[in-house]
């Protein structure tokens, strides 16, 4: 099996700062497995300090919803793709928000490339976000995630359908407009993932 391997215990990726500007939407993109039912075990937690002005794509408690929240001055939006997640199995996950308007924008989670959930949603604030990591929450109480990942892609814009469908099973070129940060995530003998 490929990706990096996550043992719910004690492994998950700190990234560096990500200072995208995502007030006018942004895509996340990753392959992950997940091993077990960890309760709102991260795919990926973007966020200013914990809970501040967050992107949070993760499991909905113990149950097999994947979930998109958004959190901005004590305000926090939530999609939920419902019933998606199979754990042991591989799946393609995208979330998007574009259409930004007036502080929200529509939302859109996609599981093998189709549409599973969308909605309006509200849009990150400005700033970058010091709190980034693959794997953990910024709190304490949520578990950490086990499993596989790979591929994860962060966007500055809203991709299509189409786009999503493409290149989902494509190596990147890491100049694509727009691709704020990439992590394959295929290293081995590695404590550390690379920004290709």
């Amino acid at each position: 099996a490929g990706g990096l391997w996550f043992d719910g215990v004690s492994d998950y990726v700190t990234l560096p700062s990500v200072d995208a500007d995502f007030t006018a939407g942004f895509t996340i993109e990753a392959w992950v497995c997940f091993a077990d039912s960890g309760s709102f075990a991260r795919i990926l937690e973007l966020c200013k300090s914990r809970t501040v002005d967050s992107i949070i794509v993760a499991r909905e408690a113990t149950n097999a919803n994947l979930g998109l929240w958004i959190t901005r001055a004590g305000q926090t939006g939530t999609l939920l793709a419902t019933g998606v997640i199979q754990n042991g199995v591989w799946m393609h996950v995208a979330v998007t928000l574009g259409g930004v308007a007036d502080g929200s924008g529509t939302a859109t989670i996609y599981i093998d490339g189709q549409a599973r959930a969308s909605g309006s949603l509200i849009a990150p604030p400005a700033g970058p976000r010091g709190m980034a990591m693959l794997g953990k929450s910024s709190t304490s109480w949520d578990a950490l995630f086990r499993g596989r990942m790979s591929e994860v892609r962060i966007w500055n814009r809203a991709r299509s359908q189409e786009d999503i469908q493409a290149a989902r099973y494509q190596r990147l070129d890491p100049c694509e407009p727009g691709l704020v940060a990439y992590y394959p995530l295929d290293e081995r003998d590695s404590s550390l993932a690379h920004d290709v």
